[in-house]
């Protein structure tokens, strides 16, 4: 049977040696960027799929609870509302998602702001708004948290010829957010599928695992034609797992200060690059160059591509100075 060799296509190597060279940048330092932005790009998606699992598990919080308001309001109306909004007030729970956010809100700020949110919207609706996709609307504008609270829905006791209405229109305006919620998850969990299809479609040092812990090879059973022999133990031979364990590829330092205001002087002025390096010889290493590349290279996806010139120039001219010898400061600049 033919071997398949496809899943090695799927392999990404932050250390690939068949990556495109530049004729100005050395191919230590092209390898090097590429190791940053293959673990820059991994890290943004991980992210990007924890928030996304994170907000699915905030939506199954949130959504039991508005039920639960929804289907009070049904059984006893606009009185329950309040109440929930008075309890939510007063005795709030500590309750909060578990993001390590500083300011991170409580469950209970969150639904009492949506409750705040959908009191305001269903007393204009039952003065005559209008709804309009997702939002209310109150004479050509979005009623929001700007719009002015109506006189009658600031009251403790709603009036009881809009007290039916009202706790109709909350009604209607909590099970159209449930919906949203509802079809809020949908997009997630695709969202999250794709990106995790797009994970899977690289093999790393990440999806490097052990193949077993330990084994165990018995003797085969003796056929009817082989003559009779002592009994044995049987014994087990155990295959210990070789160690692997992947190494952390090295990332390029940031600049240094002196190595930023080196970065600074203007492409062609040689006179400052010199008495720069008298003055501060610390920048005559290979780490700067490298660092000085780096700069450039993210410079340039920035778009600022005048401090894209300028690292690479200085990271040139330290490369000669450095080619040059002892003397090599002396040789370059007399040239």
């Amino acid at each position: 049977m033919p071997l398949n060799y496809s899943k090695w296509d799927m392999l990404e190597l932050s250390d690939d040696s068949d990556i495109e060279e530049h004729p100005n940048v050395d191919k230590k330092s092209m390898i090097r960027w590429k190791q940053r932005d293959i673990h820059e790009k991994r890290e943004a998606r991980k992210l990007k799929i924890t928030q996304l699992h994170s907000e699915i598990e905030l939506n199954k919080v949130l959504r039991p609870r508005i039920q639960s308001v929804t289907k009070g309001v049904e059984e006893n109306g606009v009185a329950h509302y309040r109440a929930v909004q008075r309890r939510l007030k007063e005795q709030p729970s500590p309750d909060k998602p578990n993001t390590g956010a500083p300011n991170q809100p409580t469950y209970d700020m969150m639904l009492g702001q949506l409750l705040g949110d959908v009191w305001k919207e269903a007393a204009y609706l039952v003065d005559g708004a209008k709804v309009q996709g997702a939002a209310v609307m109150w004479e050509g504008k979005k009623v929001d948290d700007k719009t002015p609270e109506l006189d009658w829905a600031s009251e403790a006791t709603v009036p009881e010829s809009k007290a039916s209405r009202m706790a109709e229109e909350l009604r209607k305006r909590l099970d159209w957010h449930i919906a949203e919620l509802d079809r809020r998850d949908k997009e997630v969990q695709k969202e999250i599928e794709q990106e995790e299809a797009e994970q899977k479609k690289r093999i790393t040092s990440e999806d490097i695992r052990e193949g077993w812990s330990s084994s165990s090879v018995s003797k085969a059973k003796e056929g009817p034609l082989d003559k009779p022999k002592p009994k044995q133990k049987e014994k087990e031979e155990t295959i210990e797992p070789a160690a692997i364990a992947p190494q952390d590829d090295a990332d390029l330092g940031p600049l240094t200060p002196s190595a930023r205001a080196f970065a600074q002087i203007p492409v062609g002025d040689f006179e400052k690059s010199y008495a720069f390096i008298q003055k501060d010889s610390s920048v005559l290493t290979e780490a700067t160059h490298d660092s000085l590349l780096a700069e450039a290279f993210e410079a340039e996806r920035k778009g600022d591509k005048a401090l894209a010139k300028r690292a690479v120039h200085q990271a040139l001219l330290i490369n000669y100075c450095r080619q040059l010898g002892k003397d090599g400061v002396g040789l370059f600049f007399q040239k």
